[in-house]
């Protein structure tokens, strides 16, 4: 019975990589990957990063540069997670992200004998139409 159990697994895994869900996901993180302006940005992050760091570990370090680096940062993550390509991959990593999990407490309460029925309810979305899943 253990080898059913894991084949049904096995076919579930499938349908979850060809759901909206994963497909959206999947597609989202490879135009999130090849954006070359996203790239530039990250690279501009993580030298501005680089230099903040630097600088704390100076013995004498500069608190001013060290604000400024800072703000430059923030500022830098903001205008990264601000994209509409950042937007639309975490988006689409949440929806993938519920799906999972959903998948995963029905399984985890059917094994532990504690199922309810209300897990049978799926998310569409929309918050007007929730019953708590979210």
């Amino acid at each position: 019975m253990g080898s059913e159990i894991i084949e049904m697994a096995k076919e579930l895994g499938a349908k979850i990589q060809k759901s909206k869900e994963f497909l959206d996901f999947k597609s989202f993180k490879e135009k999130m990957d090849s954006d070359e302006n996203l790239s530039n940005m990250r690279k501009e992050f993580n030298n501005i990063k680089e230099n903040l760091n630097k600088e704390i570990s100076q013995e004498n370090s500069d608190k001013d540069k060290i604000k400024d680096l800072s703000n430059k940062l923030r500022d830098m993550y903001e205008k990264i997670n601000d994209t509409k390509i950042v937007c639309d991959y975490e988006k689409a990593k949440k929806n993938l992200d519920l799906l999972v999990n959903n998948i995963n407490n029905i399984i985890n309460e059917s094994a532990h004998g504690t199922f309810s029925k209300s897990l049978l309810s799926s998310c569409n979305g929309s918050c007007s139409t929730c019953d708590g899943c979210c």
